[in-house]
């Protein structure tokens, strides 16, 4: 597939461009839906999507196609057109060029992706079935998965643009997300499991669904909360959520750049607890974000961006770094192939103290408790 995009990098110069970047994502997926405890469709999926990102001078512009080969002129000539009407960016600074070696990390889990159909289904059946086991071992009148899907994934990814850079990687995702609904005196809970990551842990994916099937049962006598102030505790889960959604965009360089990040002025600057040490870590073993180069191709590094609660650095894209005049961080990533790259986490990794769940509800005097 490099090979490919390289030749519409080349195209696309030849129509009058003066830069070129050509994003690429296969996906091979196989995925299973869940409903009423039955596994109710089994879906086969080769999918292709291309981001073509364009510049004359200093306007740019992107498109988007589902093929390598097919409606291409088409595309360039739409890109073309998009490029000369889009009004200049004085701070363009053009995409990257062939930079720092490759860091040595694990993306893809072979294993995983060769896995059988039948494999698979026995897995997700197992899953169920654990989910389900400690609300029927409990006494429930009735314990059932819902709703769900399971779906293991083999990625293609291939970056190249004018400045002579191209890069291929591959890369395995598997996400599962399952509701447990129980019903007990009359009363019904619900309960969401969900676990994604690049390898497929039959181990962990069985105790996962134990201990959600037992967190199913929390609800059950659920009562009004008395106004006040609490101390909360919650799961690494529910913490990691509330982190992606509030603090995560804070440390974007776009973000700091465009006066919508509350650590614009804070670099260097202490501005949470010193218990608190935010890592972004490309190489994660198992995590979905890890990879060896970012969505524009820069090789991608860890870094601190909190150190015992000093701002410790920001998230750069190459238009960004440009702008500011530092390094990239190999922090360039598209919600989607055509999209454009904007820093970003590839694995938020909040670094853990000393102390068990059981010991922090202890230490505290009024709480409610989160497990999601």
């Amino acid at each position: 597939m490099i090979g490919a995009c390289e030749k519409l990098v080349e195209k696309a110069l030849k129509r009058g461009l003066s830069e070129v970047e050509v994003y690429a994502v296969r996906n091979l997926a196989r995925q299973f839906t869940v409903a009423k405890d039955r596994i109710v469709e089994a879906v086969y999926r080769d999918d292709l999507e291309v981001g073509v990102r364009g510049a004359i001078g200093k306007r740019a512009g992107f498109v988007r196609l589902n093929s390598l080969e097919v409606g291409v002129e088409e595309a360039l000539d739409r890109l073309v057109a998009i490029a000369k009407s889009s009004p200049e960016d004085p701070y363009w600074s053009g995409f990257p060029a062939d930079g720092k070696p490759l860091p040595p990390v694990k993306s893809f889990d072979e294993k995983t992706v060769s896995r059988s159909e039948e494999e698979l289904v026995e897995v997700l059946e197992h899953t169920m079935s654990k989910l389900k086991e400690p609300a029927l071992a409990k006494g429930v009148e009735a314990a059932s998965v819902a709703d769900g899907f399971f779906s293991v994934m083999s990625l293609e990814v291939a970056v190249a643009n004018s400045n002579g850079l191209s890069k291929a990687a591959r890369r395995s995702v598997v996400e599962l997300w399952l509701v447990l609904s129980v019903e007990k005196g009359g009363l019904q809970s619900d309960k969401a499991m969900t676990y994604s990551k690049n390898m497929l842990d039959e181990r962990e994916l069985e105790k996962l669904a134990l201990e959600e099937g037992e967190n199913a049962l929390l609800f059950f006598g659920a009562r009004p909360v008395e106004s006040g102030v609490y101390d909360l505790v919650l799961t690494p889960l529910a913490t990691g959520d509330i982190l992606a959604y509030s603090l995560a965009p804070a440390f974007s360089a776009l973000n700091v750049l465009e006066n919508r990040s509350p650590i614009r002025d804070k670099l260097g600057k202490q501005v949470l607890s010193e218990e608190i040490t935010l890592v972004d870590d490309p190489a994660l073993e198992g995590a979905t974000g890890t990879r060896p180069f970012d969505d524009e191709g820069v090789a991608t590094k860890a870094k601190h961006v909190v150190d015992r609660g000093f701002i410790a650095g920001l998230l750069h894209n190459y238009y960004t770094a440009r702008r500011m005049n530092t390094e990239p961080t190999g922090n360039g990533i598209r919600q989607r192939p055509h999209m454009l790259p904007l820093p970003n986490f590839t694995n938020m990794v909040l670094k853990p103290g000393s102390g068990s769940f059981e010991e922090f509800a202890r230490d505290v005097s009024r709480e409610f408790w989160s497990t999601r």
